[in-house]
């Protein structure tokens, strides 16, 4: 779970353009929102 945030904070901060568009953010928040 942990590992999710992480990769999602850095995925946003990689991004250049607008972070929720991108593919790996789209499948972490998934992710997130199936984990109970």
């Amino acid at each position: 779970m942990d590992n999710l945030r992480v990769r999602l904070h850095r995925s946003v901060e990689l991004s250049p353009l607008d972070p929720a568009q991108s593919p790996e953010v789209q499948h972490v928040l998934q992710k997130l929102a199936l984990t109970p």
